[in-house]
């Protein structure tokens, strides 16, 4: 064969001779099955250890890797390798992942060599020692900065021991050391320098701001609030109240005070806003005075069967600058003496009715209670209003006379030569039928109140459809209808309407009629001309726009003349239609 090859069942002996088996002198299996120089492998392969060639990465049986792939024998490693505690080796300063350095380069699964232990990060350290951002826990064992060893705590400084604190430290209230003079949050100072949750040392109470203090004292700006307890200076404890002088009492007031009739001590003569001096030296509320004394007059209270000085008893035990009780009034006589009765009323007993429709207040079928109450006998007279004008009781721009404009209004009125005196006051505006009333003691009737009264027997309340009856009363003809009520047979022509008295006048006057001239149109009751002549103002509202007038006037056909009928006008009108009669509580 050519030279460099051999059968196959032969090989080179590393010397250029084909052999069945083994090599020259010299020579060994390179691992691959070729020859070799001895101390060389083929390659791939490597020592094992034992001068055999094995597959790179593997030794020969007591053989190991020694650190750098060179295999050595076992127990051993290569120079700058070390076993990292499993058997393998390692570059020195590194152990396998389960095992650790002891603390002399010797890696273990656990504990440390003597003289050293754990530094707190799993580092063996010299003994006495902790790694960084560890220390001493207490007990030896090292722990994180700022924590300690169980049953171990800061003493303040950082170290960490079983009891007490370092100097100047004291506990803080829950175990942990802080400075003295400070507590930890939550507690405080019981007073002694001990730090606790709640409560003071004996001895020792809260001085109001949260903060211990010898008891019997307080904290700037509380003060004893009367049981011992410190609270705000200008405020007491519970079932406790300022003497006057800032000292908490249970009752009475200091020397000197007095109760200002609000449960406040003031100084003597003084009294609380809204109250004043009974006439006994005790406080009470404005407008009341004490027993056995009333109002002298000023405001003031002075002895009952006494009045000021400019003030005297108008009859009913009340002292006044006027000597005029309700229905009376000073007409501008030299003395101030009082003329009355300046209307005649007629007593409305107490009861109730059921209105057939509803009003501003009430709805139909409701029941209406009244208090007795008195009601105009008559609507107020152009006489009777021009009194009240006269005495200046009466404001003018609320009214308006005949010379203003109207020639159908009553005041100042002197048509046909007739006497108008005795006529209904009319072209005056609500406010001014409201004023007038008011300065006779009295008010305006109310809607209800009006038609109550208005078919009332002294007994009950009459079903019937006008003040004076029923339609049957009324007669045929204007002539007759006239003698029941002050009306108009039609809206269309002046001459069905009633003229203003028996005389013969023309009917050019026609209009009111003279409050005395229909009798036989009467309520029950004797109220006069509660149908007809001129529509009467009430006190009640028509939502926001006006107010209810009742009772049917002049002009008004015979549709307006039921009681029960409703309409209402602006308060602000001069109507020569609308007048007024008043309405007073009993005395």
């Amino acid at each position: 064969m050519s030279e460099g090859r051999c059968a196959a069942t032969h090989h080179d002996d590393g010397k250029g001779n084909c052999v069945l088996s083994g090599c020259a002198s010299g020579f060994h299996d390179g691992g691959d099955g070729v020859c070799v120089s001895v101390g060389s492998c083929s390659a791939s392969f490597h020592d094992g250890g034992d001068g055999v060639c094995v597959a790179v990465g593997s030794c020969s049986g007591t053989y190991h890797d020694g650190g750098d792939g060179v295999c050595v024998s076992e127990g051993s490693c290569s120079a700058t390798y070390h076993d990292g505690g499993d058997g393998k080796c390692i570059a020195e300063g590194r152990c396998a992942a389960t095992h650790h350095d002891d603390g002399t380069g010797v890696c273990v699964s656990s504990g440390c060599a003597s003289g050293f232990h754990d530094g707190g990060s799993g580092v063996c350290v010299s003994a006495g020692t902790c790694s960084t951002n560890y220390h001493d826990g207490g007990d030896g064992v090292c722990v994180a900065l700022g924590s300690c060893s169980e049953a171990h705590h800061d003493d303040g400084t950082g170290v960490c021991v079983s009891s007490g604190c370092a100097s100047g430290y004291h506990d803080g209230g829950d175990g942990n050391c802080v400075l003295k003079g400070r507590c930890l949050a939550a507690y405080h100072d019981d007073g002694t320098g001990n730090c606790i949750s709640s409560g003071c040392a004996s001895g020792f109470h809260d001085g109001g701001n949260g903060v211990c203090m010898a008891a019997g004292t307080c904290a700037s700006g509380y003060h004893n609030g009367g049981a011992g307890d410190c609270v705000v200076a200008s405020s007491c404890s519970s079932g406790f109240h300022d003497d006057g002088t800032g000292i908490c009492v249970a009752e009475g007031c200091a020397a000197r005070y007095h109760d200002g009739g609000d449960g406040v001590c003031l100084k003597e003569g003084l009294c609380a806003d809204d109250h004043h001096d009974g006439g006994d030296g005790n406080c009470v509320l404005l407008g009341r005075c004490s027993e056995g004394y009333h109002d002298g007059g000023t405001g003031d209270c002075i002895p009952e069967g006494r009045c000021f000085e400019g003030y005297h008893d108008d009859g009913n035990g009340d002292c006044v600058d006027t000597p005029c009780a309700p229905n009376y009034a000073s007409l501008g006589s030299y003395d101030g003496a009082c003329s009355g009765p300046l209307l005649e009323f007629v007593r409305i007993p107490a009861g109730s009715f059921k209105l057939n429709h509803s009003t501003a207040d009430y709805q139909s079928g409701d029941t209406v209670t009244f208090e007795a109450f008195d009601l105009g006998k008559t609507p107020v007279t152009v006489a009777q209003y021009k009194q009240c004008i006269d005495a200046g009781g009466c404001t003018a721009g609320r009214y308006k006379s005949n010379l203003d404009g109207d020639s159908k209004c009553n005041y100042m009125r002197s048509t046909d030569g007739l006497d108008w005196s005795n006529h209904p006051m009319n072209c005056v505006r609500w406010d001014g039928a409201k004023e007038y009333c008011e300065w006779i003691g009295g008010r305006l009737p109310t809607e209800e109140e009006w038609e109550y009264a208005s078919t009332h027997d002294g007994y009950a309340h009459l079903n019937q459809k006008y003040a004076f009856g029923n339609d049957d009363k009324l007669g045929e003809g204007l002539s007759q209808r006239c003698i029941v009520a002050q009306f108009s047979l039609s809206s269309n022509s002046w001459n069905y309407r009633c003229l203003p008295n028996e005389q013969g006048v023309t009917s050019s006057s026609y209009g009111t009629s003279d409050v005395s001239l229909h009798p036989d149109g009467n309520s029950p009751l004797g109220l006069v001309d509660m149908t007809g002549n001129v529509w009467e103002w009430t006190s009640s509202n028509y939502i926001s726009v006006g107010h209810q007038i009742k009772g049917g006037a002049w002009n008004s056909t015979i549709d307006e003349l039921p009681v029960t009928y409703r309409k209402y006008e602006s308060g602000s009108v001069y109507y020569t239609d609308i007048g007024f009669r008043c309405a007073m509580d009993p005395q």
